[in-house]
C-alpha cells in the first residue's frame, strides 16, 4: 500500500492511485490543527443526547460551521488538487464512529451508488478519511478491494443480516472478498479513495472506539 509523507501525492502515488486505489498519507494535518479537531470531535461527541451517534448528523458541517476550518485546510486541499485539479468542490462531510463493542458492520459497497442522484457522474467524487483514533483489524478498520474502482460492479441487493449500518450492499457475486485488504490507521493517518472503490468494514467488538472523519 502506498504512503506519502508530502502535501501532495508524488507521481508515484498518483499512479498507485490511478491504477489501485487507496494510498495514505502519513500525516494530513499538522500536529495542532489534528490535536484541535479531535478536541473539537470530543466536545460534539459529549453534547450527543443518549442514544444519538456522530453518524446520524450527516453533513455536520451545515450546523457547525467551524468544520471548515479542516475541511478547507490548505494541506488538505492540496492534496484533493493533486487528484482532482484546482476546480473542486466540498460535497460532504461526516463523522463516522464504531464505539467500543459496537456490533454494527458496514457491508462492501461503492459510495458512488449512493450518490448516483446527487452527483452526475458520482464516480469522480473522492473521499479523504483521517482517523481520529487508531483504526485497524481489532476495532474494525476499512477493508478495500484495490483496483475495484475501474469496474463495473453496479447489481445491489438488500441487506438481509442483522447488525449493519446499511440498508443496501453490493450482491454477494460481484465481490470478491479474498482480495479484500484491511487498512490500518494510526491517528492523523488519512486514507484516500476513489467513490468507485468497494469496501466496508467489519463490526467492532473491541474495547476501542474507531472513528474517523470523512472528507468528500
Amino acid at each position: 500500500m502506498a504512503r506519502t509523507t508530502g502535501r501532495t501525492l508524488s507521481a508515484e502515488d498518483l499512479e498507485f492511485y490511478r491504477e489501485s486505489d487507496y494510498p495514505v498519507r502519513d500525516r494530513l494535518l499538522r500536529p495542532d490543527r489534528f490535536e484541535a479537531l479531535k478536541e473539537h470531535f470530543e466536545q460534539k461527541l459529549a453534547g450527543l443526547s443518549e442514544g444519538e451517534f456522530p453518524e446520524d448528523a450527516d453533513v455536520p458541517h451545515f450546523t457547525d460551521p467551524a468544520l471548515f476550518r479542516w475541511l478547507s485546510d490548505e494541506d488538505v486541499l492540496d492534496l484533493v488538487e493533486t487528484i482532482l485539479g484546482p476546480d473542486t468542490a466540498l460535497f460532504s462531510a461526516r463523522f463516522f464512529c464504531k464505539p467500543a463493542g459496537d456490533g454494527k458492520s458496514v457491508p462492501r459497497h461503492q459510495d458512488a451508488h449512493y450518490w448516483r442522484e446527487t452527483i452526475d457522474p458520482a464516480t469522480e467524487a473522492i473521499t479523504v478519511w483521517p482517523a481520529i483514533d487508531p483504526s485497524g483489524r481489532r476495532n474494525g478498520c476499512r477493508k478495500v478491494i484495490h483496483g475495484s474502482h475501474l469496474g463495473k460492479a453496479s447489481r445491489y441487493r438488500d441487506v438481509t443480516e442483522t447488525g449493519s449500518v446499511l440498508d443496501e450492499e453490493l450482491d454477494r457475486s460481484e465481490v470478491d472478498v479474498g482480495r479484500a485488504v484491511p487498512v490500518e490507521l494510526e491517528p492523523n493517518q488519512a486514507g484516500i479513495h476513489a467513490a468507485g472503490l468497494v469496501h466496508g468494514s467489519d463490526a467492532n467488538v473491541s474495547s476501542l472506539r474507531r472513528c474517523g472523519f470523512t472528507m468528500r
